[in-house]
This record gives structure tokens, C-alpha cells and sequence, in this order.
């Protein structure tokens, strides 16, 4: 045979994997009946092809009910309602009143009347009405001999999902100047990681009372310092920034200094009678306002400083004023990413009058940006048992029986605060920290 005939004789290569067939035996011709053939059983697996069984339904078990945390098991979150901008002729506050539940089994009350809100003023516009350092304090206290004490507590949830690590962090510390006390507290919000909010948490309590030691007036000293940790953080963090938010509790006012979009918030309480009393919020003063490159005032200091906002941010980044930021800020002219704080101060009382109290808020935006100031005032409410701690806090003459004070109601306020949050839809971390605050 030729090579072609030859190649065309061989076998595929399917025909060389297939096993060949054993070679039959010839037919016998003597046979003159063939033999029946046997009727081809079905497998049990071509039966079932065929005849298909249904399938069993499994028995699906009722899902239970969401169970809050003990401390929360109080109160319900309301529900989500639409903006009023959508033109429903809703009022949000009147119908979350109308229908939320802050307790459990309670019966379909009427709206709540609303605290009223205020924001405090700016340290520079205040002049001499506030106390400008910490000397000045001091020589109010002792004019009128009046006493401050706190106590502070803190809570935090991770992020949902935990896409990332805890990056807000908190403040808290207690100063001394001759004969007065002071307290530090705050919160921090880091972002690109916590290297940078956990770095300014641990210097700038100390750094701040360094210079409020030296008399230097709150905005000069709230400045500095944040300078001072602004340049500590050129030698180990390169994007990593953080928004702080810090307050100072001397005597009878509380200042504030502000970077970012965590917020603080005082609510003034009535001084109950007794311990079983209701625990009542009068007013609720915003200490601190939000720098975010969306804010009608940032935006014009932006533009001032040769910057631009597109879509709400700067290169990327929502809050206008941070610490850190150095890649963000390397792209920008100078000043656009501001470290200028601004201060603002409140006093609690008036001067030679009765006892005041109040509750300090600090939350990240976590927190904020799902909750508001009546919101904050229906959860005070909530906890009839603060009224315990505000008589607990009270001096000799008003407090009927000393002892040591039991601070698990704050605890307990702070987790249901930052809880609320969650229930709200908050994605973010979550940190509230809170001072119950007593003045005589």
C-alpha cells in the first residue's frame, strides 16, 4: 500500500482509546433456531430518570425575633421615614413621635413636645462674657466657691461587616492647675486606617493641658496643640488622617475644639428631687459644627484658598478640616485641608445660682449622621435611672445620703445611643462617650 492508504487505514486516535470489541464466533449453520433474547431490565437509576419522586420539603423553622441587648431592650428604633423634601406633607419629627416606640408594651401616646436646640458661640465673638484661660477660671471659683464634677463613660461598635479594623478613638483625662480641676474628653475618627487617630489620641490630652497650664487662652492653646500633633504625624503617617473632636470641663463653662464632622453635644438637665424621679432634658446646645467640603461656609474658605469641592470633597476627602491628610494635602494649595479648630464655649448655669447639671456627648459621625438632637433627649428620657446619678452627683446639702456614685446608667445611655445608631442603618464605626456633669 502507498503511505496514504496506509495512513488512512489507521485507526483515530478515539478508536485507539476505545477498548476493541472481543471477535464473536461465526454463526453455526447447523442452528436453525435462534434462541430468544432476554428482555433488558431497567436500572434502578434510568427508573428514577423516568419516574421522578418528588422531592420531600424540609420543615422550615419560624425565624425568631431580633433581640436587642439588655440595655437596649427598652426602646425600639423608629421607623424610617421619608425626607420632607419628597413632598408627602410629613412631618418627620411629629411622626416618629407619633409612631415609635421607646418602650416596649407601651400604649400609642401623643407627640412629644420638641426640646429646643441652640448652638454655642464661638470663643472670638464671646469676648470677655466667657473665661479666657484657665486663671480666669480659677479666679471665678474661688470668688464664688463653686465645685465641678464628672463623671465620664464610653462605648463602641465595629463597622458593619467588619470591612475594616475600629478606627475612632477616645479621650478622656483629668488635669490639674493650682487649686482646679479640669477634664479632657473627646473623640477621634481616623480614616486610611487608625494609625493617625490613635497617635493624636495619646498626645494631644497631654500637649492640650501643657499649654492651658501656662494661662495661654483656649483658642491659642486648642491651636498649638494642633499644630503640634499636626507635625508628629509628618514622621510616621503618610495618609492616614483622623477628625477630633475635644472638650475642656473647668468651672462652670465647657469649651470645644473641632476638626472634622464628629460632633459634641450638651444637654442641660433639670435637677431632680428625687432618685426615683424622671430625669428631664430642658435644652440641648451643639458645641461643635461640621467641617465637611459640603457645607456652604467650608466651601467659600475652600474657594478662598485657591482650592475646589467637586462633588462634596476635596481630592476624595469629605471633611474639610483634618489632621494628616498629607497626600491629599501635598495636592492642594496650602490652607484648603485646614488644622485651624474652631472653639466655642457654654456656660452651665448662671453665676451664684442653684445646681446644674448636664450630660457632654460626643459621638463620631457613625453616630451622627443618623441621629439627632431629639433623638439624643428621647433616649435621656428613656433612662429614668439617671435621675439617681444626678442626685448621687449633688453636694452634701442637696444630696440626701453620700455614698459612691454608680455610673452604670451612663454606661448604659452610651450603649443604647450608639445601638440606636446601628438600628438606624449607621455603617460606619460607632463611638459615643458621654459626661454626666455637676455644678454647684
Amino acid at each position: 500500500r502507498s503511505p496514504k492508504a496506509r495512513r488512512s487505514c489507521r485507526r483515530s486516535p478515539k478508536a485507539r482509546r476505545t477498548p476493541s470489541r472481543a471477535p464473536t464466533a461465526p454463526r453455526s449453520a447447523s442452528r436453525s433456531r435462534q434462541q430468544p433474547t432476554s428482555r433488558r431490565t431497567p436500572s434502578p437509576a434510568s427508573a428514577r430518570a423516568k419516574c421522578p419522586r418528588p422531592r420531600r420539603r424540609r420543615h422550615r423553622r419560624p425565624r425568631r425575633p431580633h433581640r436587642w441587648p439588655p440595655s437596649f431592650a427598652r426602646c425600639r428604633p423608629p421607623p424610617r421615614l421619608p425626607p420632607p423634601s419628597l413632598g408627602l406633607g410629613l412631618d418627620p419629627r411629629a411622626s416618629a413621635a407619633a409612631m415609635s416606640r421607646f418602650r416596649r408594651g407601651s400604649r400609642a401616646a401623643a407627640a412629644k413636645e420638641p426640646v429646643p436646640e441652640f448652638e454655642a458661640g464661638l470663643v472670638q465673638h464671646l469676648g470677655s462674657a466667657v473665661p479666657c484661660s484657665l486663671a480666669a477660671v480659677q479666679e471665678g471659683v474661688a470668688e464664688r466657691g463653686c465645685t465641678c464634677s464628672v463623671e465620664v463613660t464610653s462605648h463602641t461598635v465595629l463597622n458593619w461587616g467588619n470591612r475594616h479594623d475600629n478606627e475612632d478613638r477616645i479621650m478622656t483625662a483629668r488635669g490639674s492647675h493650682n487649686d482646679l480641676s479640669f477634664y479632657s474628653i473627646g473623640v477621634l475618627d481616623g480614616h486610611d486606617t487608625e494609625a493617625a487617630s490613635d497617635a493624636v489620641s495619646k498626645m494631644l490630652p497631654m500637649a492640650l493641658a501643657k499649654h492651658l497650664r501656662a494661662n495661654e487662652p483656649f483658642e491659642q492653646a486648642y491651636r498649638e496643640t494642633m499644630a503640634e500633633c499636626e507635625k508628629a504625624l509628618k514622621k510616621t503617617c503618610r495618609s492616614a488622617g483622623t477628625c477630633v473632636c475635644s472638650c475642656i470641663v473647668a468651672g462652670r463653662h465647657v469649651w470645644c475644639g473641632n476638626l472634622g464632622d464628629c460632633r459634641a453635644a450638651l444637654v442641660m438637665l433639670q435637677v431632680p428631687e428625687a432618685a426615683a424621679g424622671p430625669t428631664k432634658a430642658t435644652s440641648l446646645c451643639w458645641m461643635s459644627r461640621d467641617h465637611k467640603a459640603s457645607a456652604p461656609e467650608e466651601v467659600r474658605r475652600i474657594r478662598a484658598a485657591g482650592g475646589r469641592v467637586v462633588d462634596g470633597r476635596v481630592e476624595g476627602l469629605e471633611p474639610s478640616r483634618t489632621l494628616g491628610d498629607f497626600d491629599v494635602k501635598m495636592a492642594v494649595p496650602e490652607g484648603v485641608i485646614s488644622i485651624v479648630p474652631e472653639v466655642r464655649c457654654q456656660g452651665l448655669a448662671e453665676e451664684g445660682g442653684s445646681p446644674a447639671q448636664a450630660l457632654l456627648v460626643c459621638a463620631t459621625d457613625g453616630v451622627w449622621d443618623v441621629i439627632s438632637g431629639q433623638d439624643v433627649c428621647d433616649l435621656v428620657h428613656a433612662r429614668r435611672e439617671l435621675a439617681a446619678v444626678q442626685v448621687a452627683m449633688l453636694p452634701e446639702p442637696h444630696r440626701p445620703a453620700s455614698g459612691k456614685v454608680d455610673i452604670q446608667p451612663l454606661r448604659d445611655l452610651a450603649e443604647d445611643l450608639v445601638q440606636f445608631a446601628i438600628a438606624r442603618g449607621s455603617r460606619d464605626d460607632c463611638t459615643a462617650v458621654i459626661a454626666m456633669i455637676s455644678v454647684t
